[in-house]
Parts: C-alpha cells; sequence; structure tokens
C-alpha cells in the first residue's frame, strides 16, 4: 500500500513539473490536486514541499498572464502546505522564507482589486501569514514585514469589511506581532495600530466580548514596550478609553453579577 501511495504522490508531482512547462489549464488541475492532498495530510505536505512544489506555486501568484481568480487555488495550496510549519518549523521554514517575496508580491498585487473578489485568497495569505508568525522565528517575522509589508498588511485590514470574520481574524494576525520585541512592535506602531485598537475598544464594546478581551491583551502588549510607545499610548488617550470601559464593566457587574464575565 505504501508503495501504491508513494507513486500516486510521486505521478502528481511530476505531472505538476511537467504542466508548468506546457500546459497551464492542467497546472491548475495538478495545483487543486496538490492543495486537496496537503489538507489534511502532514505526510503530503512534506513530500510535495520536498519535490518543490512551492517553487511552482509562486510562480504562478506574480505571473502577469494569469488571472487573480485562477490564482485562488494555488494561494490555497501554499496555505495548507504551510500546517508543515506548526510541528516541522525548523525543517521547513527556510523553503517558506525563499518564496516568501513572491507571495508578498502577490498580497501586495490583490490590494488594488475590490474585497467581493478576493476574500478567500485574503484568507489563505492570512493564514500562511499566521503560521510563519507563530514558527517565534524573529528573523522570520522581520523578512515578513520588511519592505513595508506591515503598511500592505494593515491596509488590508481597513479594506475588510467591519465586524466581519475576517476583519477580527486579521486584527487578531496583526495583534500577534505585538507578543515579540519592541523594535517589531515599534514597526506596528509606525503602521497605526494604536488607533486601530483603540477603535476596536468600541468597536467590540457591546458587541464582542472576547474581542475586546483580545483588543486590551494586545494594549497590555504595547504597554510592557518602550518608554517612547507607552508615551505614544498616553498621547492618544488610549488609557483614559481603558479606564471608561473598565468602570463601565465594573458598574455592570455590580448591578448584573451573574451576567459578567470576571475576566474582562
Amino acid at each position: 500500500n505504501r508503495i501504491y501511495y508513494d507513486c500516486n504522490l510521486d505521478c502528481i508531482a511530476k505531472f505538476a513539473h511537467r504542466s508548468a512547462l506546457t500546459n497551464t489549464a492542467l497546472l491548475f488541475e495538478a495545483i487543486q490536486i496538490i492543495a486537496n492532498a496537503c489538507a489534511y495530510n502532514e505526510r503530503n505536505r512534506e513530500y510535495f514541499i520536498k519535490n518543490d512544489i512551492i517553487d511552482i506555486c509562486v510562480n504562478v501568484l506574480v505571473n502577469p498572464s494569469i488571472l487573480h481568480i485562477q490564482k485562488e487555488s494555488t494561494i490555497r495550496c501554499l496555505s495548507n502546505m504551510s500546517k508543515v510549519l506548526i510541528q516541522y518549523s525548523d525543517v521547513y521554514l527556510g523553503k517558506f522564507m525563499d518564496a516568501l517575496a513572491k507571495i508578498k508580491m502577490f498580497f501586495e498585487s490583490i490590494l488594488a482589486l475590490p474585497i467581493s473578489k478576493t476574500e478567500a485568497m485574503v484568507y489563505f495569505c492570512r493564514r500562511l501569514f499566521l503560521r510563519i508568525i507563530e514558527t517565534k522565528k524573529i528573523e522570520a517575522i522581520y523578512l515578513l514585514l520588511n519592505n513595508n509589508f506591515a503598511n500592505a498588511l494593515v491596509a488590508m485590514y481597513h479594506k475588510l469589511k467591519d465586524n466581519s470574520d475576517e476583519k477580527n481574524n486579521f486584527l487578531l494576525m496583526l495583534t500577534s506581532f505585538l507578543e515579540y520585541e519592541d523594535s517589531i512592535t515599534q514597526i506596528l506602531i509606525d503602521e497605526g495600530i494604536i488607533p486601530i485598537l483603540k477603535q476596536s475598544l468600541y468597536l467590540y464594546k457591546y458587541n464582542n466580548r472576547e474581542m475586546l478581551k483580545h483588543s486590551l491583551f494586545a494594549l497590555s502588549n504595547i504597554s510592557a514596550g518602550t518608554l517612547s510607545q507607552i508615551t505614544l499610548m498616553n498621547n492618544s488617550d488610549i488609557f483614559k478609553d481603558v479606564f471608561d470601559i473598565a468602570n463601565e464593566m465594573y458598574n455592570e457587574m455590580i448591578k448584573y453579577p451573574k451576567d459578567q464575565e470576571t475576566s474582562l
């Protein structure tokens, strides 16, 4: 059974490589098959990464003759393969870092398109980026943010529909950068993360307590930073906003003690 299984994977990989040279339509079929094969199977992910499928995918993403809508299965394929980083980042992170410049180029290209046409692609990009962040490899995080890419991430956040699941999840990704070094936090501050979090306090105060808690946690990460970062927070009056919310929550807890989440 294992020999038969390996032969199938080998045929798919060779089919993808040959199609990349000769037939774009067949290549998309191959990529779709690989994306499905990598969705829930770690061994498949490792096999296709070792057989240079990442290179094929990123070349599709930056090919200007291929329509963006046709690239959706390709970024999905890369996102599914990136699940391997959850357990084996030391082994495979370099492969994704080598491809990162082209993936970022693709992400920046979809910024100009209506979000209604790119939401699925944004979803798969976000999941790929988040897996890189969650490796906790500082060099990889810096590489993700270099060349002003934080600006593109924040610009995409602003394009997403308010209160949508994807916008909430995108904010979770942005604030995950704040868990690392102060210099990484500063990159996000320079791109406006403090006003975003200030707005989120009121956006989530009444309709999404879980996201409100996350926003407060993100602010606590910034307030653990440098003196200049704390000063920027103070100048934005965000501490006053936090105190106002805390006071309001306290009054609610006194009035309706059984209905409140004391952890907030």
